[in-house]
């Protein structure tokens, strides 16, 4: 059944899509009309800078100044259209074809965001007992790097919620657990010098490329200890090496050669270890052979970014809301990453509960179902009412 505020939702999403906010770019211009739309339904919403000026969040408390309310949490920024071919007019133009609506983010997640603005002037009007607190952070495609920020301003605020329910596509299903992930830099640094005299420079690509394969071992060697009980598949950690790049041409000793490559453990395994052991093999193997010949070699590791998994809680009070309002015991686990394990490590119970499938995130022609709208739309009814109750 089509929800009453399904046509505003849809021009929200219009709105929000029309901001390309990949998360290279800035996203400050959507949180600021978005801080506008609110002060237009007489909400105040709180806006942070990162240290650039280039990026923002946002957290707008809806209701009572007391602890034990709900988040709404969604990220902002959206994965690049770039190599890309759409069919649609332009990534950031969206467009409706047979029940869907296509736009870069309108899945991942716009959609949900949509929604919880259109909810928000119900929210306004309701008698709540419990806050709800709408948290639009950044950066999350490229590592959660915007979520300590996020959960600094809720700190701020000064009320504690006890739930996070974090909007990612999950065609309203309830996603109770899901990997950690490390995205690291591994940069080998050589001596350049022609191929015919190698001994004159010191080869970076060469230790990269055995470095890639000792990642690859690591890899293998996690899948043969499987937590036979963990509900992830697979049932262990996860090493992709995704980009190994380096060197001028084959008639030069290359000088830099840079391993980017992603790490996800489970929610409880300890990923310093991995980490670590990656780093030793970096450090005391690899480093003394580029030195060999006396040469001023190095080898930086770089953490681009670190999001906690999300550790599964039959107790949680995040999951038992949910539960509740969808009538439903059923949940799962995902095995990609996202903002939730840090309200968890933070002390807020968090689950993921949002429109779209994950399916259709950061391909082309990307889209959300106008009935996902509608189920999510319904559901945040539900939220208010189990609030004012």
């Amino acid at each position: 059944m089509a929800h009453p505020l399904l046509s505003q939702t849809i021009s929200l999403l219009s709105q929000l899509t029309a901001h390309n906010t990949v998360s290279s770019l800035s996203n400050v211009q959507l949180v600021q009309e978005v801080e506008q739309y609110l002060s237009a339904q007489n909400l105040n919403a709180t806006v942070a800078l990162d240290e650039s000026g280039e990026k923002a969040s946002l957290l707008c408390t809806i209701g009572p100044a007391v602890d034990g309310g709900v988040v709404l949490s969604g990220h902002t920024d959206v994965v690049d259209a770039l190599g890309q071919t759409w069919s649609t007019p332009s990534p950031f133009t969206l467009t409706e074809r047979d029940g869907r609506l296509h736009a870069r983010g309108a899945c991942d997640m716009k959609g949900f965001i949509a929604c919880v603005l259109a909810a928000a002037p119900t929210f306004a009007a309701a008698t709540l007992k419990k806050p709800i607190h709408i948290a639009l952070s950044r950066d999350e495609e490229i590592g959660s790097v915007g979520m300590p920020q996020m959960l600094d301003m809720i700190r701020e605020g000064g009320n504690t919620p006890a739930a996070a329910i974090v909007g990612e596509p999950t065609k309203m299903q309830i996603i109770a657990g899901h990997k950690a992930g490390y995205e690291m830099l591994t940069i080998f640094k050589g001596v350049a010098a022609h191929s015919s005299m190698p001994t004159v420079g010191s080869s970076a690509t060469v230790p990269a490329a055995r470095f890639a394969v000792f990642l690859d071992e690591l890899s293998k060697e996690m899948a043969q200890s499987p937590d036979l009980e963990s509900p992830f598949v697979p049932p262990y950690g996860l090493i992709n090496v995704g980009i190994i790049q380096g060197g001028t041409g084959k008639n030069i000793v290359a000088d830099k050669c840079i391993v980017d490559w992603h790490y996800r453990p489970l929610p409880q395994d300890n990923p310093e270890e991995i980490v670590e052991r990656a780093r030793r093999y970096a450090y005391d193997v690899l480093l003394p052979q580029m030195q060999e010949h006396g040469h001023p070699a190095e080898i930086d590791f770089i953490q681009e970014s670190f999001y906690p998994g999300l550790l599964p809680q039959k107790d949680s009070p995040a999951l038992q809301l949910v539960q509740t309002l969808l009538q439903k015991q059923q949940y799962d686990v995902a095995p990609f990453g996202a903002d939730s394990g840090f309200f968890q490590q933070a002390g807020i119970s968090a689950v993921l509960v949002g429109p779209g499938s994950i399916e259709q995130a950061h391909k082309p022609d990307e889209y959300i179902e106008i009935e996902q709208l509608s189920q999510c739309l319904h559901f945040l009814d539900d939220l208010r009412q189990h609030l004012t109750t």
